[in-house]
């Protein structure tokens, strides 16, 4: 018997102390970088992200959102603050990062596609060369984002405008560099103006129109300076964003809760927001306040694709040319991205 009651309050000990390790569990405290502010449209996604993260850790992880901007870090800076380490994880936008790497500015040129779809085609393309260029900071890019709040570019105006030729004679604002060079190269007047300076610039005719984001001419109010949007081809949603995570941070991190975290990614990051595009949920959204707005903005027919052959051949060639100076490594990924949207 007093062996028997050995065994069985040796058996007991050893479960307390199996439960008590349980209960003990590391609790892992990372810090999200984001470079803009709350009301900005990814950091209600952000938000969702770490909430998931939370549940399915079971509260083992735990991610706090920190607001890099006020710290003199944007979007553009997110790479060296993670890189200083000040935040295991950021938010990392490529369009925002050809500062610190003129290849993030070479991915994908806007207007480049003709169809939404060819975004599709070319994921693995773009993960791939995403990887090769977060890993010289000794980043991993563990939580890829579908842009899916971006679908399409619309041009926005004061008079209906639908074509190249209408556009001739007239000034409009883009932000991206190659597509601004070619609609020069066709006769058409583009500019560079910053987010923050398009309200005035449309409202003192400085400007007659701009290229947007269709949620974001919602969110800065632009309907109230101009009266008409036209689709203007998909938005290169390919260039994903996504959450970046320090290789070392990752590597520290148990399998448990990096399984969370991957599950957390694929279910908000991409699940959700790839239907979303697929959908064109904000794009109806954002039409649909537009059109019931005090101001309302009238949606008319988008320009033809022959424009946007043409565009995009203008764009082809000064890519091609901008790739060459680049190097290697950037006339590689060009001819890739080429050959996936061209094949038939």
């Amino acid at each position: 018997m007093c062996i028997k009651k050995m065994i069985t309050t040796l058996v007991s000990m050893a479960l307390l102390v199996v439960w008590a390790g349980v209960g003990q569990a590391e609790t892992v405290t990372w810090k999200l970088g984001f470079g803009a502010g709350p009301n900005d449209p990814e950091y209600q996604v952000a938000d969702a992200f770490v909430k998931k993260v939370d549940e399915y850790s079971e509260g083992r992880l735990k991610i706090n959102i920190l607001l890099t901007q006020p710290l003199g870090y944007g979007k553009d800076g997110i790479l060296r603050f993670m890189k200083q380490g000040l935040a295991e994880s950021g938010l990392v936008i490529p369009n925002y990062l050809h500062k610190v790497d003129p290849m993030f500015g070479m991915l994908l040129p806007q207007g480049l596609l003709v169809e939404k779809e060819d975004n599709v085609k070319l994921i693995d393309a773009m993960k791939g060369i995403l990887e090769k260029l977060y890993n010289k900071w000794g980043i991993t890019l563990q939580g890829p984002f579908w842009n899916g709040i971006m679908v399409d570019w619309v041009l926005i105006s004061q008079e209906p405008i639908n074509t190249l030729e209408q556009l001739k004679g007239k000034k409009i604002r883009h932000s991206d560099k190659l597509i601004l060079q070619a609609l020069n190269n066709l006769g058409i007047s583009a500019q560079y103006v910053s987010a923050e300076d398009t309200y005035m610039s449309l409202k003192t005719g400085v400007i007659d129109g701009a290229v947007y984001g269709r949620l974001w001419v919602l969110k800065q109010s632009l309907n109230e300076v101009t009266g008409y949007s036209s689709k203007m081809g998909p938005y290169s949603a390919a260039v994903m964003p996504g959450i970046g995570v320090s290789q070392k941070a990752w590597a520290k991190l148990p399998d448990d809760l990096k399984a969370a975290f991957k599950k957390a990614a694929k279910e908000v990051l991409w699940d959700s927001m790839f239907e979303k595009w697929k959908e064109d949920f904000y794009e109806k959204y954002s039409i649909a306040e537009l059109a019931k707005a005090e101001k309302p903005m009238k949606e008319i027919e988008p320009f033809p694709r022959q424009d946007l052959l043409t565009l995009q051949k203008a764009i082809m060639k000064l890519w091609q040319e901008e790739c060459e100076k680049k190097g290697p490594e950037a006339v590689e990924h060009y001819k890739k991205v080429i050959s996936i949207i061209t094949k038939e």
